[in-house]
């Protein structure tokens, strides 16, 4: 019973962490599903534990505290969501030696915790990105500016320094912006139509 509700929880786990792809820029619907994806990890970390669905509240909110206070100085769910994605692929193709496997590294609080450190450490080195540097720029002149008018300001910066090109509107293909750091080298293409999400991104970080 244990293992069929742990398999359960993870699924479960596994449909959130596909649904944040897809969930806009909403900073409210975000949010939202930020918490489900936290309850339901925790809510998988207690199906590990001998007699869990017989707990009080008491004891359910004290176990929460505690699992979240373990992570909470350093917390992403990435490492998490990597193997609940291949436990759930292995389980489709009734792969049970290599779930077994993806199980025994959920069940690891070492392994998982380096795993996190290691892509908290991999994140802080990150370069950040020229654009983003751009749009802080502009945000920093006029707070209030928005999302077309932003766009115009850094369509016009084009062939003036940090924007080396800006793919046409009228091209069949994706657009995309090029640019690059101070440094000239170049920087990792950006898709046009994913100007919105990188507004707000910088936007909610001031």
């Amino acid at each position: 019973m244990t293992n069929f509700i742990f398999l359960k929880r993870l699924e479960r786990l596994n449909r959130l962490t596909k649904r944040w792809a897809y969930s806009g820029t909403n900073t409210v619907s975000r949010e939202k599903l930020a918490q489900q994806i936290i309850d339901q990890y925790l809510a998988t970390r207690r199906s590990e534990q001998q007699n869990h669905l017989t707990w009080s509240d008491e004891r359910t909110s004290e176990y929460n505290g505690k699992e979240f206070e373990s992570i909470y100085c350093w917390v992403t769910v990435d490492p998490v969501t990597q193997l609940a994605k291949k436990g759930i692929e292995h389980l489709e193709k009734n792969e049970l030696d290599k779930l077994r496997k993806i199980l025994d590294e959920l069940s690891n609080e070492q392994k998982l915790i380096s795993k996190i450190k290691s892509r908290i450490r991999k994140s802080r080195n990150v370069r950040e990105h020229p654009l983003n540097k751009l749009i802080a720029s502009e945000l920093q002149k006029n707070p209030t500016i928005n999302l077309p008018n932003l766009t115009k300001r850094l369509k016009a910066l084009e062939g003036k320094g940090v924007i080396t090109q800006w793919d046409s509107e009228e091209a069949n293909n994706e657009n995309y912006i090029y640019s690059k750091y101070s440094d000239g080298k170049e920087a990792p293409r950006v898709k046009v139509s994913g100007l919105k999400e990188r507004y707000y991104d910088v936007r909610n970080k001031k």
